[in-house]
């Protein structure tokens, strides 16, 4: 017998940015300033590549999502020693995109500090969760998953526990199995032994994992159905949107996910899940700056939308909780 379902909340790069981590938008910036000085113009001359019309002086970078998709894409359509691109052979592109990868890790590690330090966003939202709940994240960093063993919370990456993680991106805590030492990872055995979370004493120690971790970009060309080791994250992300919208006494509430234009996969999740009743009937509550992102959700997903305009606090979700369906 299936479990009541609960709360649906979906995350994007503004809910950790109330933690103080950069956005998708401000991500590639960071990773820029970080960067050793060496390496900096070779990302840029990729980065010219990909964006020819980008203003640097203007201080304006393109989400990395989108740079490393199209890096991802680039890489898929190689099928020779030099490349799809002729003046960056195959060889330098995969260099480029570890990195990316590693540089990746360090700026989100290092923001992370702060959120241990203090009372934040992510604090008070772990503290609104209750049996039945589900989290579907498109985050790498493990703010998330910190924030809950920190407060006891029972929760799982797949369905066998209170709370449900769904992280359909991937993680930076997540490794296959064959590139990590299998002693620092908790196994997904539902996941056909593809993949492992670190041990909660090692997520701590991110930088000294060797191996790049798993993560997923948005690419074009990405199929979760066709990566055996998300397809059941992201079946269990249809499932539970689906049931919530049939059920009276579910709320979804979005975090700081606008809804990239070019990650069409979770643009279907959102629209078949969310309209799994028909007739627009379950309100979507979004807590995002952004007004374009309440039209783009208007437009794509549906219009029974109920916008909070501003960073999210924490604060706002014992009112949104306690409204009635």
């Amino acid at each position: 017998m299936c479990r009541k379902i609960g709360n649906i909340f979906v995350l994007g790069s503004g809910f950790s940015a109330s933690c103080g981590l950069p956005t998708q938008a401000g991500l590639f910036k960071a990773l820029i300033n970080q960067a050793d000085p060496k390496d900096v113009p070779r990302l840029r001359n990729m980065l010219k590549l990909f964006f020819p019309h980008i203003d640097e002086t203007a201080d304006s970078y393109p989400p990395f999502e989108q740079f490393l998709s199209l890096l991802t894409a680039s890489l898929d359509l190689s099928s020779d020693e030099e490349g799809s691109l002729a003046m960056f052979p195959r060889e330098q592109q995969e260099k480029v995109r570890q990195y990316c990868l590693r540089q990746l890790r360090m700026v989100l590690v290092d923001r992370s500090e702060s959120y241990r330090k203090n009372e934040s966003a992510i604090q008070k939202f772990v503290r609104c969760l209750k049996t039945g709940d589900t989290i579907i994240t498109f985050n790498w960093d493990v703010l998330i998953e910190q924030a809950l063993r920190h407060a006891k919370k029972n929760f799982g990456f797949f369905s066998h526990a209170d709370i449900t993680l769904l992280k359909l991106h991937g993680s930076l805590g997540w490794y296959l199995l064959k590139d990590i030492d299998r002693d620092k990872l908790l196994e997904f055995d539902k996941f056909d032994e593809t993949l492992g979370a670190l041990k909660p004493e090692h997520l701590n120690s991110l930088l000294d994992v060797p191996s790049l971790p798993y993560i997923v970009t948005p690419e074009h060309q990405k199929r979760p159905s066709e990566r055996r080791a998300m397809r059941p994250i992201w079946e269990q992300a249809y499932d539970r949107l689906g049931r919530a919208a049939r059920e009276e006494g579910s709320k979804v509430v979005v975090v700081g996910y606008s809804l990239p234009p070019e990650d069409f996969d979770a643009r279907l999740l959102m629209r078949m899940g969310i309209g799994a009743c028909g007739d627009d009937k379950k309100m979507l509550h979004i807590i995002d700056p952004d007004t374009e992102v309440k039209a783009r959700y208007s437009s794509c997903i549906t219009s029974n939308i109920k916008f909070y305009q501003g960073r999210f606090t924490g604060d706002e979700l014992p009112k949104i909780l306690a409204e009635d369906s």
